[in-house]
């Protein structure tokens, strides 16, 4: 968001550089159904969309048109940009992108663009490899891979064949419910909200937190507020996506693998960032406040 109009041509560099970085590449697909798929240069950039303008007001209208519009991991675009002109001057651009080329570099990538920085990962143009090589290249791969498959079976096994047989079972998966219905695209609701960043953060450090846990703990808030909660009247299940890369262990070549993704709930742990006692404290705080206490606790709000 900007308060202000954006430069054009200043944009389409930087999207240019994103062309030329981690966003710059795309998937290729092995000829083996077992074989590992691998990373291709993408080569190319895609326009800028350039929105009419609209209000201030319809900018979370905007930003779901804008997540709608498909990018491709195998075929491209796996990225593209928006521009949204505000009636009162302002700018709102957006960044869609694949998550299963970028996940976990996004950040690394949007740095690199902006200072204009290109990296050179090596990989190869796309339908560089006629089939017969590409077949016999991935047969090979898959071959050297098998000792370590085996080794991660036996792992399992073993670990399996060490749990206690007094150990509670695992609850058995809940069955799917069946659908009934068209396969229309439903558009959930949701809200922006703005606020003083500084703010924010003190507010979060002065509740020993970080500005993810705020965010957790006020989501928790507002669903007690208006009665989403468990049958013991004061629970809130919250979930947030995390990067679980940074605790993750993982073997694989970069080219050929990507950051492993992951969904908390809040009730039972909490990933964000690293303050995951400070987050059980402030939903714990929030949910079992007064509820006629209309105070917002994040920042002093009163609703």
């Amino acid at each position: 968001m900007y308060d202000r109009d954006v430069d054009l041509d200043e944009l389409r560099i930087f999207s240019g550089n994103l062309g030329a970085g981690l966003l710059g590449r795309r998937i290729e697909r092995s000829p083996l159904p077992f074989g590992r798929h691998r990373w291709v240069v993408d080569g190319g950039s895609p326009d800028i969309d350039l929105s009419a303008r609209r209000s201030r007001a319809e900018i979370g209208a905007w930003i779901e048109q804008r997540a709608r519009v498909r990018v491709d991991p195998e075929r491209g675009p796996t990225f593209h940009l928006g521009v949204l002109p505000l009636d009162d001057g302002g700018t709102a651009v957006t960044l869609v992108a694949s998550h299963c080329v970028v996940d976990g570099g996004l950040a690394t990538a949007i740095a690199d663009a902006v200072k204009g920085e290109s990296r050179d990962f090596g990989y190869p143009q796309a339908n560089s490899r006629g089939r017969r090589r590409a077949v016999s290249e991935d047969l090979i791969d898959a071959v050297r891979a098998l000792p370590a498959v085996i080794r991660a079976l036996i792992a399992t096994l073993l670990i399996l064949l060490r749990l206690s047989p007094d150990a509670k079972a695992p609850s058995a998966a809940p069955q799917p419910l069946e659908v009934t219905g068209d396969d229309d695209e439903a558009e959930l609701p949701s809200v922006t909200m703005q606020t003083d960043a500084a703010a924010w953060d003190a507010r979060a450090h002065e509740l020993s937190g970080s500005s993810n846990t705020l965010v957790i703990a006020l989501a928790a808030r507002l669903a007690h507020w208006i009665g989403r909660v468990h049958p013991d009247g004061s629970t809130v299940t919250s979930h947030a996506a995390v990067s679980s890369a940074p605790t993750a262990s993982c073997s694989a070549a970069p080219e050929r693998s990507t950051a492993a993704g992951s969904s908390l709930s809040s009730r039972t742990s909490a990933g964000a960032e690293n303050t995951a006692a400070s987050t059980r404290e402030l939903a714990r705080d929030h949910l079992r406040a007064n509820p006629a206490d209309r105070e917002l606790p994040a920042l002093g709000w009163r609703n």
